[in-house]
């Protein structure tokens, strides 16, 4: 990120100038519509299998390990079909295709449909073979599986009757050829990732299979129950069902089944009509049926025989489950990113391996993708990306291959676009060289400043973010909209190279910006930060959410904002005009209870001018905006050629953002004032908030100077 001016600071860390997302790989190959009818994908220990179907034809891609283009084929087209078939340990990919035949029915509805099921040679991309299944009018595929020794087990759906009853129609075709297929009556159906298949229907019986298509069990469900999710694996089952509906609410079942299909519990839960169909109604072309506002990730069907069964409940929470009794654990609730509806549910997506869980959003405008890890609680920071919609107003088509999301190109012939989310940091300490301020260009406006004393064993960290309120923007209303600020601190070893940042968060409430009251500070939360490198941290934190047992929970990856310290490769000189390096991090405002100045300062390289940029946290001038009255200023400047340890400085405000969402673009300048070093950790700060545009802003006119003292002495 390049930087224009000093004094277009606040464009870059609180009003939204952002790099763009960088993708993993970007594969091109020839003749690829840049807005196919469907996308599939699915991961592969060699790569990524991805098929692209398009008006006229269909393109099967196959990307190595490193994402480059090993071989691609065109094939026939499909006719509202075009399935990649599972089985990622095979040295084989399949293609399930539909294809129509026979004369038209009475409505244009055709007589005849049939489905081909096409192999092909992972290596090199050579056919093995094409097997073709009539099914009758209007069959299609729900779902299949493919073994590295040639075997098959397709679930394909099928009109039983004139009627229209709809049936489920199991084949399986061995390695020797053989094949085999019983008729199952019409329900839901889900498999997971071994193969295992749970069919329930309403008022019939649910059967179980396994890999092999056999049948392992079958119990009857009470009449008139209608099945909404179910999540099968190796070790226990879970499903969910309706009951009653009411006015703006669905009574729904969630019960717990062993693999013998015999109910181990069975509880109630109530979901807000709006959350539970808000996607189904608003409708999303071109999305994969993944998730929704309701759906389960399950550790067996991970591999794992341990560890709490995870339930995506409404909009932004995740449950966790105990398997034996339904006793619910901890309830999380994710940030809302800025481009999604509030009514967008996540999917959970076991990631590849057994520790973590993807969790994806999507809608018309963008995709959000992060990881998870049950056993912890801890979420990772996001991966945002864009849906760019067509003439026609259908986004971008997507799909999900393992840890990677697959984009179609955006362009004619344009390239395969692969995204894949962050890894969670390891857990590395921090270091004093990490001082500064940092930002995620994803949710500009917001931003952490962090101050590490090596010598002291001491660390702080300042959070300027915003209330979490639903409609948070710059045209919510005034509470919804406020301004929000965190602190936290903690003491490791003295003379440590490197501290473990993580600790309290706290809150501060009741002040004001001249200082005459005391606030009252309490911890509501905690805080984490993790060296990736020198220039990039990740942050975590958990809040708890006033009035409930449920607890927020978030992560961002940051950069450093502003040039990087010598010691990371930058330029700057430790001592220069009378900035010294090492005046960065927290300042004391004396006479102002619980209110301080976190501040970067960058002497600049040899001969030229030098810069300050930080953020002052404090409370509301005049009659507070709401029950915290919490507000922060943001200031940048240079240095002033001939007063050593002098700095112009600009104040600026912002007026309102969303937490931990996306980018804020309304910070304006609301006056200037002047900084004077008298030693490296003494300091006068002036200021004077007279910009226009200000009349009749608790604000405006306000003027003065504050002694500061740094935190803790410089080294």
């Amino acid at each position: 990120m390049s930087w224009l001016s000093l004094t277009r600071f606040s464009c870059v860390f609180f009003m939204g100038a952002c790099s763009a997302v960088s993708f993993g790989a970007q594969s091109a190959f020839a003749q690829v519509s840049p807005r196919p009818i469907s996308l599939d994908a699915i991961a592969h220990e060699q790569g990524t299998v991805v098929l692209v179907r398009q008006p006229l034809d269909s393109v099967l891609i196959f990307l190595d390990a490193q994402d480059q283009l090993r071989w691609q084929r065109r094939l026939l087209p499909d006719e509202q079909l075009g399935v990649l078939l599972r089985g990622a340990d095979s040295d084989r990919v399949c293609r399930a295709r539909r294809q129509l035949s026979g004369g038209m029915m009475f409505g244009g509805m055709p007589s005849q449909a049939s489905i081909e099921v096409e192999c092909f040679r992972l290596a090199d991309g050579e056919p093995l073979s094409v097997d073709r299944i009539f099914e009758g009018s209007n069959a299609g595929l729900l779902m299949g599986t493919a073994g590295n020794d040639g075997t098959r087990v397709l679930y394909s759906e099928i009109n039983a009757s004139s009627a229209g009853a709809r049936e489920l129609q199991q084949i399986r075709t061995l390695a020797d050829g053989r094949e085999f297929r019983q008729r199952i009556l019409w329900g839901r159906a889900r498999a997971n990732e071994r193969g295992g298949v749970l069919v329930v229907g309403s008022a019939r019986p649910a059967i179980r299979f396994d890999p092999a298509g056999r049948e392992a069990a079958r119990s009857p469900f009470p009449t008139g129950f209608a099945p909404l999710s179910l999540a099968p694996s190796g070790s226990s089952l879970g499903l969910i069902y309706s009951q009653t509906l009411s006015v703006g609410s669905v009574q729904l079942a969630l019960e717990g089944l062993s693999t013998g299909l015999e109910s181990l519990w069975r509880r109630p839960i109530d979901v807000p009509f709006f959350e539970l169909y808000g996607n189904a109604l608003g409708g999303a072309p071109g999305a994969p049926a993944l998730g929704g506002p309701l759906d389960w990730s399950l550790p067996a069907a991970r591999g794992s025989q341990d560890g709490p069964w995870l339930l995506a409940l409404g909009a932004r929470r995740v449950v966790s489950l105990d398997p034996l009794s339904g006793e619910p654990g901890a309830v999380l609730t994710l940030p809302s990113s800025g481009s999604l509806p509030a009514s967008q549910g996540w999917a959970l997506v076991p990631a590849p391996g057994d520790e973590d869980v993807l969790l994806l959003r999507s809608d018309l405008q963008g995709l959000e993708l992060r990881r998870f890890r049950p056993a912890s609680g801890r979420v990772g920071p996001p991966l945002v990306l864009p849906r760019v919609p067509d003439a026609n107003g259908f986004p971008t088509r997507f799909a999900l291959a393992g840890d990677r999301l697959v984009l179609a190109p955006l362009v004619a012939d344009g390239p395969i676009r692969l995204a894949k989310a962050p890894e969670l940091a390891a857990e590395q300490p921090v270091t004093a060289v990490h001082s500064g301020l940092w930002f995620d260009p994803q949710a500009t406006g917001q931003g952490l400043m962090l101050d590490v004393s090596a010598e002291q064993g001491r660390w702080f960290a300042g959070w300027f973010t915003f209330a979490d309120l639903p409609f948070a923007g710059s045209e919510a209303p005034a509470e919804a909209r406020r301004l929000s600020w965190y602190t936290a601190l903690g003491r490791s070893t003295a003379g440590a190279p490197a501290l473990p940042v993580e600790g309290p968060l706290f809150e501060s409430r009741g002040g004001d910006f001249a200082g005459r009251s005391v606030p009252a500070t309490q911890a509501v939360g905690g805080l984490a930060l993790r060296a990736i490198d020198c220039n990039t941290l990740e942050f975590s934190y958990r809040l708890q959410v006033p009035g409930s047992e449920d607890v927020r929970v978030g992560a961002r990856r940051l950069q450093r904002l502003g040039p990087a310290p010598f010691a990371c490769g930058g330029s700057s000189l430790a001592q220069q005009s009378g900035l010294r390096s090492a005046s960065t991090g927290s300042w004391v405002l004396e006479g102002r209870p619980s209110q301080g100045v976190l501040m970067q300062v960058d002497p600049g390289a040899a001969g030229a001018t030098g810069s300050v940029r930080g953020a002052w946290f404090g409370f509301d001038a005049g009659q507070a905006d709401d029950s915290l009255a919490q507000h922060w200023l943001t200031l940048s400047g240079r240095s002033v050629a001939g007063q050593p340890g002098v700095v112009e400085l600009e104040w600026m405000r912002t007026l309102g953002g969303s937490f931990d969402a996306q980018p804020t673009r309304n910070t304006q300048v609301i006056g200037r004032g002047r900084l004077r070093f008298t030693a490296c950790d003494r300091a006068v700060l002036e200021y004077s908030f007279d910009a226009p545009g200000l009349a009749g802003d608790a604000f405006a006119g306000l003027q003065g100077q504050v002694n500061l003292r740094r935190f803790e002495p410089c080294g």
